[in-house]
């Protein structure tokens, strides 16, 4: 009868360990979940900035292209006045 009382001892031991070991295993998790979920957002955040600050740029290139032909088309009439 003596030795099931080690035996009990541990297996009872044992098992509150693999208990602990669950719930910390599964509170890491939920944080790690957390710590992930953010920072894909302040990626989706800095993506789209990103994305705009492309769109102004092209915007930016367009609008610089019809100046210049403008520039280029106002120049030769001045120059065919000047002509004149």
């Amino acid at each position: 009868m003596e030795i099931w009382v080690p035996i009990l001892v541990a297996v009872i031991t044992g098992a509150f360990g693999v208990l602990g070991s669950v719930v910390a295993t599964k509170k890491q998790s939920s944080v790690f979940e957390a710590v992930v979920a953010e920072k894909i957002a302040n990626l989706k955040a800095e993506v789209e900035k990103h994305n705009k600050v492309i769109e102004r740029t092209f915007n930016l290139e367009t609008t610089t292209l019809r100046q210049e032909d403008e520039l280029k088309r106002l120049n030769k009439r001045l120059e065919n006045l000047e002509a004149k």
